[in-house]
This record gives C-alpha cells, sequence and structure tokens, in this order.
C-alpha cells in the first residue's frame, strides 16, 4: 500500500524530489545475459512521513519501471541484514550522497534480477582486488498503474516545456524578423554610403585645396610683415641705443654732481660742529658775564642797562643759532631726497634698459617660430590627410604670432614714452641739482656774513 502513496494526486503536495531523475549507467543482470543499460533514477520522499521511494525507469522503454519503497519497517530489516548504524534521517542523506558519486562515476550501480517482479540494487565501488559492496536495496517491477501515473506526469511536463518552448519560438521569430528589417534597411544605408562617402570626400578636397591657398597667402603676407617689423625694430633699437648711451652719460653727471653735494654737506656739516662750539663757549663768556655783573649791580644804573642789554643780544644770538640749525636740518633733508629722487632715475633707467633686451630676446623667438611655421608647411603638402587639422593648428599659431606682433608694438611704444619720459625726469632732475646747489650757496652765503657779525656784536659788549 505504501507504494500507492507516490502514486495518489492529492498527496503529490506532501512528496518532495530529493534527487531528481538523473541518467545513469547500471550494469542490468537477467540470469545469464548482463549488459550495460540507461536508466532515469530519482528517488522521491513524503514530508511528514518516513517514507522513501527510489525509482528506476529505461530510457530506451519508458513503459519499463522498477522501484524500492523504503519504510521504517523496511529500514529496520536492510538496517539488520547489511549492519548499518545510521537512522533512517541518516540512511536518506547517505543514500542520496552514493546517487551522486554513481552520477560522477566514482561507483557503479548494477540490477540482478530475481525472478519475474523481484530484482536486487547493488551499489558497489570498483578495484582492482575485489569490488566493494556499499549499499543492497530490494526492487521489484512497477505496476501498471504506477507507471502509467509517472508516465502521464511526465507527458504533463513535457506539454509544459513544448508550450514554454512554443512561446520561446514564437519570441525569437519575432526578434528574426524584426532583425531581419534592421538588417535591410542597413544594407539601404551600406549601399548608400559609397556615393555619399566620395561627395564628402570630395567637398573636403576643395575645401582643404582652398583653405591651404588661403594659408599660403597668409604666410606671405606674414612674411613680409615680418621683414618689415625687422627693419622697424632694428631703427627703434638703433634709437634706443642712442638714447641709452645718451642717458648713461647724464645719469654719469648726475652721479658726480650727486657726490659734489654730498661733499657740500660734509663741509655744512663741520661748519655746524664749529658753531655748536663756538656757541658753548658763547654760554660759558655769557655765564662769566653774569658773574661780573653781579660783583657790580650796586656801582651804576648804566652798567645794569648794558647787563640788560648784552641779556637782551645773547638771546636773540641764541634764536639765531636755533634758526641756523632748523635751516641745516631742513637743507639735509631736502639733499637726502634729492638722493633717494636719483636713486628712483637710476633704477627707472635700468628697467627701461632690461626692457629693451627683453624685446630683442622676443624678436628672435619670432625668428625662430617663423623658421617652424615654414617647415611644418612643407610637411602639410606632404601629409594630405592631415590638413584640416595642420590647417586649424597653423591659423592658431597666426593669431598667436598677430597677438605677439601687436604685443611688441604696444611695449617698443610704451618703451619710446618711457624714454621720453626718462629724458624730461634727467632734465628735471638737472634742474633740481641746480637749483639746490645754489641754494645751498646763498644758504652758505648768509651764514657766513651773519656769523662774524654776531662774533663782533659780541666782541663790544665784552669790551
Amino acid at each position: 500500500m505504501n507504494e500507492k502513496y507516490f502514486t495518489t494526486r492529492q498527496n503529490r503536495n506532501a512528496i518532495v524530489k530529493i534527487f531528481k531523475a538523473t541518467p545513469i549507467s547500471v550494469n542490468f543482470q537477467d540470469y545469464e545475459v548482463q549488459d550495460q543499460r540507461q536508466f532515469h533514477v530519482c528517488v522521491e520522499k513524503a514530508n511528514s512521513l518516513n517514507l522513501m521511494q527510489l525509482r528506476l525507469s529505461s530510457i530506451s522503454d519508458d513503459s519499463w519501471m522498477a522501484i524500492s519503497t523504503v519504510d521504517c519497517v523496511m529500514f529496520e530489516r536492510i538496517k539488520t541484514d547489511q549492519s548499518l548504524h545510521v537512522t533512517y534521517q541518516e540512511f536518506v542523506d547517505h543514500l542520496i550522497n552514493i546517487l551522486v558519486s554513481c552520477r560522477k562515476g566514482e561507483l557503479s550501480i548494477s540490477l540482478q534480477k530475481s525472478d519475474n517482479v523481484s530484482f536486487l540494487l547493488n551499489i558497489f565501488e570498483r578495484s582492482s582486488f575485489r569490488n566493494l559492496t556499499h549499499l543492497c536495496l530490494p526492487m521489484e517491477k512497477a505496476p501498471l498503474e504506477t507507471v502509467l501515473y509517472h508516465m502521464s506526469e511526465r507527458a504533463a511536463q513535457l506539454q509544459n516545456n513544448l508550450s514554454g518552448l512554443g512561446s520561446e519560438i514564437s519570441a525569437l521569430k519575432e526578434e528574426i524578423s524584426r532583425k531581419e528589417e534592421l538588417c535591410a534597411r542597413l544594407q539601404a544605408e551600406v549601399a548608400k554610403f559609397p556615393e555619399k562617402l566620395e561627395e564628402q570626400r570630395k567637398k573636403t578636397l576643395q575645401e582643404s585645396c582652398a583653405e591651404i591657398e588661403d594659408f599660403k597667402r597668409v604666410i606671405m603676407q606674414l612674411q613680409k610683415e615680418k621683414i618689415c617689423e625687422e627693419k622697424r625694430m632694428q631703427e627703434i633699437n638703433l634709437s634706443n641705443l642712442e638714447k641709452l648711451q645718451h642717458m648713461k652719460a647724464e645719469n654719469s653727471r648726475l652721479n658726480q654732481t650727486l657726490s659734489e653735494n654730498s661733499l657740500k654737506l660734509e663741509s655744512l656739516t663741520a661748519e655746524l660742529v664749529n658753531l655748536k662750539a663756538h656757541n658753548r663757549r658763547l654760554v660759558e663768556e655769557n655765564t662769566q658775564l653774569h658773574e661780573a655783573a653781579n660783583e657790580v649791580t650796586n656801582k651804576t644804573r648804566k652798567q645794569d642797562l648794558n647787563a640788560l642789554d648784552l641779556k637782551r643780544q645773547l638771546k636773540d644770538q641764541r634764536e639765531k643759532i636755533s634758526v641756523y640749525e632748523k635751516q641745516i636740518s631742513e637743507l639735509t633733508a631736502e639733499l637726502e631726497a634729492e638722493r633717494s629722487l636719483c636713486r628712483t632715475k637710476r633704477n627707472s633707467l635700468e628697467i627701461a634698459t632690461e626692457e629693451n633686451s627683453k624685446a630683442n630676446s622676443i624678436i628672435l623667438k619670432l625668428r625662430k617660430k617663423n623658421d617652424t611655421l615654414t617647415e611644418k608647411l612643407c610637411s602639410a603638402r606632404e601629409l594630405a590627410g592631415q590638413q584640416e587639422r595642420i590647417i586649424e593648428d597653423k591659423r592658431k599659431e597666426i593669431e598667436k604670432f598677430s597677438q605677439i606682433f601687436r604685443n611688441i608694438e604696444a611695449k617698443m611704444q610704451e618703451n619710446r614714452e618711457n624714454g621720453k619720459d626718462v629724458e624730461k625726469t634727467l632734465a628735471d632732475l638737472h634742474d633740481a641739482v641746480d637749483a639746490v646747489e645754489e641754494k645751498y650757496t646763498r644758504k652758505l652765503g648768509e651764514l657766513s656774513n651773519r656769523l662774524p657779525d654776531s662774533n663782533n656784536t659780541q666782541r663790544n659788549h665784552r669790551i
């Protein structure tokens, strides 16, 4: 009755295939006849019961099937006969592992016929000495209703597979139709492509030839402009050299004038020191006069008046000395400012010289770039396949050279303006130095005239 459990439809949901139908080669022994046959081996188990069924179905004959149903009673008999040391679940797991080894070819299976309906399944391991048996299971030929049930199950499964394959075939046919339409459209485009390619090639060739001719004309015009610019730059350089020599001579003269003014300042400083020493002597004499005046205070009123007058003159003399010292400080500051202005003009002259040198180096670089541009033009005639890219690069270089030429012209114009400013500044500096020199001479004359007068006045008072 356990065999019918696996063929009852209401029990199918409680049955699990623990080893799906797999083709395995089996050594079939029918009394004296022995041959190798292919069988589908499948194992099913009931979830809620200790019930398992091993099923062998012939691949060549769908009506031939052998089954082995193992329940608890059968398991205990097998366990006792074959000395097994496992539980029922462990037995099932071990059987699955053995069948996996048989599928890999590591173990072998033999099916020996006992009578018309009984068989003995033997799973063994081949060796050179003897075959080692792993497990033996009794099997019997499946009843007709069991065979018909599994055949119907297999037919239903095949029908489902056929339905799925039909859907896939329809989808593939639609995909093939779309691919054919796409191929036809692509073939039409490919047929038109050579004509379009030839038209595009001719158009590109004509445009390239026209651009090359324009490029040649531009190059020739640039060469002419370069020659004119070189001549103009040479003239400007000669003019700048003359101005530079003149500026150097003027700078030397200014340096000499500055040295002379420095000597004059040192002389004035020495005179100031002498005046301070003379002032100290006057202070000492004034002190002595105070002492003498105190001694003769009570002698006469005239002597008192003379003493008061002497004090007033001494105070005036001190104020004059303070004024002279302030004037000398102002003259010293003006001389220092003139020195700073001279240094500034000298730096401006050096900057103008450096900018002139930079302009000459830029002209040399432009000559080298022009030679490189001529070589690239020759290469462009040989490499016709790269005309568009080369023409674009040449346009960029021409724009760059034009910008450089404009920058050079602006820089030379700026240098010319700076040269005029330097000449004007040198002239102003020369006038300022003359004015300072005249001012120093006038101040020294006034000081020399005032100092003897004050000395004579003090001597007369002391007398």
